[in-house]
């Protein structure tokens, strides 16, 4: 599933709520602003290549339908097997009036939301037709004024007439209340904003903090206040193109990478490193977990880290000293680590040993973890958390899991430090980008990880051929593979042999004859052989 697939079925799935939430639909009018204050942006329908929003909601007939309900246009949503308890729930819900009021007939044809208006479509015979959207199909017969033949009556009293009711043609404008930013800065609105998000483990939208803040304090927060309380590790963030960026805790690492427990709320974190919008991304692989998990390095960040780990060691060098082995350091802490190479690392600590004061760290900008005596630790400072964290955690698409240390070793030499091209195919669980590497430097370009899905296929066989260990390479003898049917063709085939209930084996129609003679042929043969094995 493409980027643009994930978008268009998050797109429905809030589309859909926000219809099935208001029982009988919504006009169609109001469906873009509804589906803007619940989700906190617009419908993107021209990311999905339509020109207009009428033709988007069109197109999704398992999502909402799109009707006329007396002299109005409204917009249905249509229940899926995962929202259809919410349409119940909706649906019993009792009208707050008792009669029932039809309304004006409008001055204009219906408009949808976001400023698109419905015209007019073309018949298959030529000509044009009026379209489903541009006038409704029932309209009111025109009134016929009687004529009144004079009264007798001689008196010069003349009745008054009737005063027309005054209709209004223009919905009144809906003013916004402006509300006043908060006084004080971080200090006061930071506390309120962790309050709003306390428990919030999923997240909010941006714009949806924002409109809790201006509800229950009348105050409104400043324009950079999410990037204020990210570099103070007060939040998270979780930037997506085109999208409002997503509000998480403190303590929850963007991208769906933890790394390691989190003391409290007021523990510092680092920015997380936003990710191409682009399929194709150029990256250097700084670290290997296993057969398929990496971790790398986008662009330039090696030269980054030089600049930024020469400072650091300067500065942890004076602050090192006169520290003694028995400050502990604290369990979910950044600090500064003077790792085996003599080189400083921004760490983060995940567990303590008091028996030889040690502290198990992982490398934030490597992705791998270190054992570090406390002694080489040093309070990590408000000026080197500036820089995103730079090691990106990710997959490699089509290749197995294998952690043995000789298949992990095989990857290292392939991948350990190279610059490479990474094709994004798709993502796995926490949003962990999986990619295709491709080494273009050459004049040719090598898919990398083909080269990593051979070798495992070769274990694998070596796995399931266990007389290639036993007997030497002369006495094995290689038997052919069945040639297998085309994707798409029909296959005649009779199951001979089942392993689990994922996993079993299967033999073509046409071979049975001969694997039946071919059973009595082998059998003979071995009753009349009496030589021994040598």
């Amino acid at each position: 599933m493409t980027m643009t697939d994930k978008k268009l079925e998050r797109c429905k799935k809030y589309l859909r709520s926000t219809l099935l939430s208001n029982k009988g639909g919504i006009p169609a009018g109001e469906v873009f602003k509804h589906y803007q204050n619940l989700v906190g942006e617009g419908i993107p329908y021209t990311q999905f290549n339509f020109k207009s929003l009428e033709a988007f909601l069109s197109s999704i007939p398992d999502v909402c339908q799109i009707c006329w309900s007396g002299r109005d246009l409204m917009v249905v949503g249509v229940a899926g097997q995962a929202s259809e308890h919410i349409e119940k729930m909706v649906s019993r819900q009792q009208n707050s009036k008792k009669g029932r009021s039809f309304p004006k007939k409008p001055s204009a044809p219906p408009r949808f939301g976001g400023g698109v208006t419905m015209g007019t479509s073309s018949s298959r015979g030529g000509g044009e037709r009026p379209g489903v959207f541009s006038q409704p199909r029932y309209r009111a017969p025109p009134v016929v004024q009687k004529q009144l033949k004079p009264s007798p009556v001689k008196s010069s009293y003349v009745a008054p007439a009737t005063p027309r009711k005054k209709i209004e043609l223009c919905s009144p404008v809906k003013k916004e209340r402006v509300f006043l930013e908060t006084v004080g800065g971080q200090a006061v609105y930071g506390s309120r904003v962790e309050e709003l998000l306390k428990g919030r483990l999923r997240g909010l939208f941006a714009s949806q903090v924002e409109k809790m803040y201006q509800k229950k304090w009348e105050q409104s927060l400043p324009k950079d206040w999410c990037n204020v309380m990210e570099r103070g590790g007060k939040i998270r963030l979780e930037r997506e193109a085109g999208a409002s960026p997503m509000v998480y805790p403190a303590g929850r690492e963007g991208g769906g990478q933890t790394v390691g427990s989190i003391s409290g709320p007021s523990t510092p974190s680092l920015p997380c490193l936003p990710l191409p919008s682009t399929p194709e991304w150029e990256i250097t692989v700084c670290s290997v977990s296993s057969s398929d998990q990496i971790h790398f390095w986008l662009g330039e960040a090696k030269e980054q880290l030089s600049r930024l780990h020469t400072s650091m060691l300067l500065h942890h060098m004076v602050r090192s000293i006169g520290r003694t082995a028995s400050d502990r350091p604290e369990v979910g802490s950044l600090y500064s680590a003077l790792v085996s190479d003599g080189q400083c690392r921004r760490v983060r600590v995940l567990q303590v040993d008091r028996s030889n004061n040690t502290s198990r760290c992982l490398m934030l900008d490597y992705g791998e973890e270190e054992v570090v005596y406390w002694n080489r630790l040093a309070k990590l400072e408000m000026k080197f958390m500036e820089l995103p964290i730079q090691a990106v955690k990710a997959t490699l698409a089509g290749v197995d899991r294998n952690t043995e240390k000789k298949v992990v070793q095989f990857v290292k030499q392939c991948l350990m430090g190279r610059r490479l091209v990474g094709v994004l195919v798709g993502e796995v669980v926490n949003t962990i980008p999986a990619l295709v590497l491709i080494d273009t430097s050459q004049e040719e370009d090598i898919m990398v990880s083909e080269k990593i899905i051979n070798y495992m296929g070769n274990i694998n066989n070596n796995v399931h051929n266990p007389l290639s260990k036993i007997l030497p390479n002369s006495q094995v003898s290689v038997l052919v593979s069945p040639a297998l049917p085309n994707t798409g063709e029909y296959f005649d085939l009779v199951v001979s042999h089942i392993v689990s209930p994922t996993q079993f084996y299967v033999t073509s129609h046409s071979t049975l004859p001969m694997y039946k003679s071919l059973s009595t042929q082998m059998t003979d043969h071995y009753n009349s052989d009496t030589s021994p094995l040598t």
